[in-house]
């Protein structure tokens, strides 16, 4: 469960999480260009989604590399169909699963499954209707902010949330990235 310092505030109240001058630098290096392009595609798409994971926490700052873009999306009918038509341009196949099976991308599917691990011709792309310690996308909205980057705005979980989310998971890469993170505070 969450500890009392595990509080969330209303992204509205939080102060900004690092300087953009260095976390642009650092984002530049630690983000895969696989990442990056998922990113671009979806906002382009119009997909309401925030970056939580790995990549979060690169936009957020700290130094890392992760090859794989996590994201919680919001189930609207209309989203719903916007992520699948994004998912249907971009070759998905289910991570894992023997050979090449292709993925359907379709909102139903997307509206009942709690996790997809997917390829993409574009990079490895995780779906989530919740996230550990946080919850789901209206949650993980109401501690989210926007990350300037490749001239876009990233819906992206604030600093705290990251932290919290991480520590819910229990994993150790995850405790590791914990430490990392509180240093940016």
């Amino acid at each position: 469960g969450r500890r009392a310092t595990d509080t969330l505030v209303p992204t509205a109240t939080l102060p900004p999480t690092a300087h953009p001058e260095t976390a642009a630098s650092k984002r530049d290096d630690s983000i895969s260009a696989s990442s990056m392009e998922l990113l671009r595609g979806l906002v382009a798409q119009g997909v309401s989604f925030v970056t939580v994971g790995g990549v979060a926490a690169r936009l957020r700052g700290p130094p890392g590399r992760t090859d794989d873009l996590d994201i919680v999306y919001d189930r609207s009918p209309a989203n719903l169909t916007r992520l699948a038509t994004f998912l249907k341009g971009i070759q998905t196949t289910l991570r894992g699963a023997p050979g090449t099976i292709p993925f359907a991308a379709d909102p139903r599917t997307l509206a009942h499954t709690a996790v997809l691990a997917l390829d993409t011709k574009l990079g490895p792309l995780d779906l989530r209707q919740r996230i550990a310690g946080i919850g789901d996308f209206t949650a993980s909205l109401a501690n989210s902010t926007t990350v300037a980057h490749g001239g876009r705005q990233i819906p992206t979980l604030t600093l705290d949330a990251l932290i919290v989310s991480k520590r819910a998971t229990g994993r150790s890469k995850d405790r590791e990235e914990v430490r990392a993170l509180e240093a940016l505070r």
